[in-house]
C-alpha cells in the first residue's frame, strides 16, 4: 500500500488530526439557522490546513444533503467557475450523481455540487440561464434548495487573492440572501491572515469582517503522535512509540508539515514491511524540515519588513520568551512595533502573550529556518563590527612607530612611511 499521507498543500488527509472540536460546531451550525458559523472566514497561515478543512466542511454538508459549490478566487472568474460546475453537473447527469454517493471522499470532492444538485432537483438546474448575476444564480439554488428543505453550502478558497471589485461583488450577494432574504445559503472562505486587514479597511468587505472566524489551532505534541499511530496503523503498517513521539514533536503543530514528516517517516521505514523506529523518524524530521523551509518559511520570510526580521533573529538567539521592551531598539516606535509583532504573529511566526507582554516563535517561526535565512545578514554584520574594532589612524599619524614595511624593489630595506601613505614607498623620510 502506498503512503497513507498527504503532503500535497489542499490535500484531504485520510485521518483529520486534532480538529474534532470544530468539525463539531460545523456539524451543529448546519442544523441551527441562526447559528453565526453558518457563515465562516478561516483566517490561517500557510500550511496549518484551511483548505483541508474546507473539505471537511463541504463532507458535512454534502453528508447531509445540502447542496455544495466549491470554488477558489486565486484568478477572476467566480461566477464563471461556478457556472462551470453546474454544467460539468448537466454533463454527468443524475444518474452518475446519485452513483457517487457512496463514493469516497477523494471522489466525492470533485462530484460535490453533483451530489448536491441530485438532491434538490435537476429541473432547478436546467432553468440556469448563462447570463444570470452571481447573485441570481446563487438565490436560484439557495431558492431550491429550501423548497426540498436543505440549504447550499458555498465554499471559497484562496479568498485573499480574490479580485477586490469580485470580492465585495459576493459580499454583498451573500450578505443580501443570507441575512435579508433569509435564504438557507452557507459561506465558509479561507484566506490567509493578512486579510483580515483588507476586510477590516474596506467598508465594502465588512460582510466578511462580521463573519464568525473559527480558529484552527496548533497540534498539540499528543495530537500528532495520535495521528502518525492512527494514520499508520490504518494504512496496515506499525510505528513505535519513540518514532512517534520523535515525528509529533518534529512537527512544531504544523499540519503540512506533521504530513510531510508522515510521508517521508514511511518511506525511510519502509513501511509497512517494517516497523517505523525512531530512526527512520529523526531522518524523516530532518527532510521535512527542509521540505518546509523551501515550501512555507522561505516565501513567508521574503514578504516580511526589516524590522520583522531582525525580530526574528533576536527571538531565533535565545531558548525562550523575550519581553516586547527587548525589541525597542529594533524598531524605537510602539505603533510600528505594534504592527510587525502583529503581522508575524497574524504569519504564525511568533505567538504573542497580551497579558505578560512576551514573545515567543511560534509554530512557522522554525529557529534553524530563521538562523539560515538571516546567515548573509548576520555575516555581514559580524564582518562589520570586526572592523569596527580595528584602530583607525590618518596618513599623517606616525606616533606609534608603525610603518608601511613593505620591501623596496631597489634598495635593501623596508619602507619607513606610515601604513596608509600616499605615492610610492620610501626607505628614508
Amino acid at each position: 500500500m502506498g503512503s497513507p499521507f498527504t503532503p500535497d498543500f489542499g490535500k484531504t488527509p485520510t485521518v483529520l488530526a486534532a480538529r474534532d472540536t470544530l468539525t463539531a460546531a460545523w456539524a451543529r451550525a448546519l442544523r441551527t439557522p441562526d447559528d453565526r458559523l453558518r457563515t465562516s472566514v478561516l483566517l490561517s497561515p500557510r500550511g496549518t490546513g484551511k483548505t483541508a478543512m474546507l473539505n471537511e466542511f463541504e463532507d458535512i454538508a454534502a453528508q447531509n444533503g445540502m447542496l455544495v459549490v466549491a470554488v477558489d478566487a486565486s484568478t477572476s472568474g467566480i461566477a464563471e467557475r461556478i457556472f462551470e460546475r453546474i454544467e460539468l453537473a448537466r454533463e454527468l447527469g443524475e444518474g452518475v450523481a446519485g452513483a457517487l454517493r457512496d463514493q469516497p471522499s477523494e471522489t466525492a470532492k470533485s462530484a460535490r455540487l453533483n451530489l448536491g444538485l441530485a438532491s434538490i432537483g435537476w429541473a432547478a438546474t436546467q432553468r440556469l440561464k448563462p447570463k444570470w448575476s452571481l447573485r441570481r444564480i446563487l438565490t436560484h439554488l439557495a431558492a431550491a434548495s429550501a423548497e426540498q428543505g436543505s440549504a447550499m453550502l458555498l465554499t471559497v478558497d484562496e479568498l485573499h487573492a480574490a479580485d477586490i471589485e469580485e470580492a465585495r461583488r459576493l459580499a454583498a450577494d451573500i450578505q443580501h440572501m443570507s441575512k435579508r432574504e433569509n435564504l438557507p445559503l452557507c459561506f465558509a472562505g479561507a484566506a490567509l491572515p493578512f486579510f483580515r486587514g483588507v476586510i477590516r479597511s474596506d467598508r465594502k468587505l465588512s460582510f466578511f469582517n462580521r463573519c464568525a472566524k473559527p480558529l484552527i489551532p496548533p497540534i498539540s505534541a499528543d495530537e500528532a503522535a495520535a495521528f502518525y499511530k492512527s494514520a499508520v496503523t490504518v494504512a496496515g503498517g506499525s510505528v513505535s512509540d519513540e518514532a512517534s513521539a520523535v515525528m509529533a514533536v518534529g512537527c512544531g503543530g504544523n499540519a503540512y508539515k506533521m504530513q510531510h514528516i508522515g510521508d517521508q517517516a514511511w518511506r525511510l521505514g519502509e513501511a509497512p514491511d517494517r516497523e517505523i523506529d525512531d530512526n527512520a523518524a529523526h531522518e524523516a524530521v530532518t527532510a521535512a524540515a527542509r521540505i518546509a523551509h523551501d515550501d512555507l518559511f522561505r516565501p513567508l520570510w521574503d514578504e516580511l519588513t526589516t524590522s520583522e526580521r531582525r525580530i526574528l533573529g533576536r527571538l531565533a538567539d535565545v531558548p525562550d520568551t523575550l519581553h516586547i521592551a527587548e525589541f525597542a531598539t529594533i524598531e524605537p516606535d510602539p505603533d510600528r512595533l505594534d504592527a510587525a509583532v502583529t503581522a508575524l504573529a497574524d504569519a504564525g511566526c511568533v505567538d504573542y502573550e497580551h497579558i505578560t507582554g512576551t514573545l515567543s516563535l511560534g509554530h512557522l517561526g522554525d529557529r534553524d529556518s530563521i538562523i539560515e535565512a538571516s546567515s548573509v545578514s548576520r555575516h555581514l554584520q559580524a564582518s562589520r563590527a570586526a572592523i569596527d574594532t580595528l584602530p583607525r589612524r590618518s596618513a599623517s599619524d606616525d606616533s606609534s612607530g608603525i610603518t608601511c614595511g613593505k620591501p623596496m624593489r631597489r634598495v635593501p630595506g623596508n619602507c619607513t612611511l606610515p601604513p596608509s601613505h600616499s605615492g610610492r614607498c620610501r626607505s628614508k623620510r
